[in-house]
C-alpha cells in the first residue's frame, strides 16, 4: 500500500529511475473491428472451472497413452516428448507473433 517513488534510493538523494515511473499506456484501436461490448442478445455461456486434469486430458492424455501402448514407460522419453511438442506450440506461437507484427507495419 502506499506510494512508490520513481527512483531508487542512494545513500540520502532519490535518483530517478525513468523505466520506473508509472505510465499510462493506451492501445491504437485505429481500424479495429470488432465492438467494446457483448450483445445482450448473445448465447449464455455456462462452463464449468477448467482444472489441471482438464488440461491433461485435453493436451497430453493421448500421447501418453499412446506411449504407454507403444511400450514406452520410462520418463525420460515421455519428458523429451512433451519437451517436443512445447517447443514445438513455442515456434508456431513466435511465428504467429513474427506475422501480425509484418501485418501491422506493412499497413
Amino acid at each position: 500500500y502506499g506510494y512508490r517513488e520513481p527512483g531508487a534510493e542512494r545513500g540520502n538523494s532519490l535518483q530517478m529511475v525513468p523505466e520506473m515511473e508509472p505510465q499510462l499506456v493506451v492501445p491504437d484501436l485505429e481500424g479495429f473491428q470488432l465492438k467494446p461490448y457483448v450483445s445482450y442478445r448473445a448465447a449464455e455461456v455456462c462452463q464449468g472451472e477448467f482444472t489441471a486434469r482438464d488440461l491433461f486430458d485435453a493436451q497430453y492424455s493421448e500421447q501418453v497413452a499412446k506411449d504407454f501402448n507403444a511400450g514406452y514407460r520410462d520418463l525420460e522419453h515421455h519428458t523429451r516428448t512433451v519437451s517436443e511438442r512445447l517447443s514445438k506450440e513455442g515456434r508456431r506461437l513466435q511465428r504467429a507473433k513474427d506475422d501480425d507484427g509484418r501485418s501491422r507495419t506493412s499497413s
